[in-house]
């Protein structure tokens, strides 16, 4: 016998999108008492760019499968399709039964895709890399997500520009000339670059405030010069920069175990802000005894002159890299030079004593290498 259902369930759906991804509640109201089914059929319809026969396959549901109306087989897929983030509307429903055999239609509304995005207040150049950073293609899919996503994108950027007030306002229209194409307007005001107003320490004993200040290439407090203010910038990444530029120097010092306690950036009505910086200075270190291991092409003697720190120098991790690796007379470069192309040198902390560092340098020489044949071509 045939019965035909104009309408066997309806579900609704509410959904809220987050910053990174969705988080599907939905809210599902049945019609019916509960009855087992075998599916016999499945179409799909609505508007659609994509193969019919894929986007049933998303559904999970299969030819042959039995499944319980209302029940959770239908609440399944619905969701499945919600969790792809495809679709701005999803409808399942019975479009005829047959004894036990079902057969669905499942009504599926593609999200609109992307047209032309269109920037307001941005420049060629800022336009070209921040179309980088979005990466949104013409004719990709438009999602709450993508949008947002592309918000943040573009805000950071500026952001990390010293554009720290930036606003994003990205709008969403119909194109008409396309059917379920849209453009998005994206309005961009950076403001005004923050100005670093005030930077202070806490915490320095060895150095002043104007020499840290000074260390700080980047970032240091706005000072009057003649009849003008000379303002830093503040740019987040440059920033970090020179709060390692700080520990280096710490460390170039001897002060190898200087840390930054805590810094805080607080910002003004005036669009700068003050910045406030902890540092934990620790004690200040001596090179002490320096040993070689492993060396026989060398005398620990003579790689002890080419590399130029004596007992009781101040330890200066800086100078130890430069004259170990990067100096043109450095210790490795001396084996480098004739040939030992695969030698390696290891500094290691033997010992650390009250302000003094024993260090052992352990040195892999390896084979010498030799030239096999000179190919010369042209």
């Amino acid at each position: 016998m045939l019965q035909r259902l104009s309408l066997l369930f309806v579900l609704t759906f509410s959904f809220v999108v987050t910053l990174f991804g969705q988080n599907l509640t939905p809210e599902i109201t049945y019609s019916g008492k509960p009855r087992t089914y075998v599916i016999a059929g499945i179409e799909v319809s609505g508007d659609l760019n994509n193969d019919p026969k894929i986007l049933a396959n998303l559904s999970g549901l299969r030819l042959g499968q039995e499944i319980t109306v209302p029940g959770d087989d239908i609440t399944a897929a619905i969701k499945k399709y919600w969790e792809y983030g495809l679709f701005s509307d999803v409808k399942i429903k019975a479009s005829r039964i047959e004894g036990r055999d079902i057969y669905l239609d499942i009504y599926l509304q593609e999200r609109p895709r992307l047209s032309e995005m269109n920037y307001i207040g941005l420049k060629k150049a800022e336009i070209e890399a921040v179309n980088e950073k979005v990466a949104m293609m013409k004719g990709s899919q438009v999602t709450p997500y993508l949008v947002t996503r592309a918000e943040k994108f573009i805000k950071d950027h500026f952001v990390e520009k010293g554009f720290y007030n930036t606003e994003v306002n990205i709008v969403q229209r119909d194109d008409t000339s396309r059917v379920n194409h849209v453009l998005l307007d994206v309005y961009v005001d950076k403001k005004e670059k923050v100005k670093v107003n005030y930077l202070g320490f806490e915490g320095n004993e060895s150095f002043t405030d104007r020499r840290l200040n000074r260390v700080m290439k980047k970032t240091n407090q706005r000072r009057k010069i003649g009849n003008f203010f000379r303002t830093k910038k503040f740019v987040e990444d440059l920033y970090q920069t020179d709060l390692d530029a700080i520990i280096e120097k710490y460390n170039e010092k001897g002060y190898r175990d200087a840390y930054i306690v805590y810094d805080s950036i607080t910002r003004n009505d005036d669009n700068s802000v003050d910045i406030r910086i902890s540092i934990e200075e620790g004690n200040k270190y001596y090179f002490g005894d320096i040993t070689w291991v492993g060396n026989s092409i060398y005398p620990s003697e003579y790689l002890g002159y080419l590399l130029r720190i004596r007992k009781g120098d101040v330890f200066n991790q800086t100078q130890l890299d430069e004259r170990l690796f990067m100096d043109d007379d450095a210790v490795h470069n001396e084996y480098m030079n004739n040939g030992y192309l695969f030698s390696r040198i290891i500094p290691v902390d033997l010992r650390v004593y009250n302000d003094t560092v024993d260090l052992e340098m352990r040195v892999y020489e390896g084979d010498q290498a030799t030239i096999n044949r000179v190919i010369i071509k042209g």
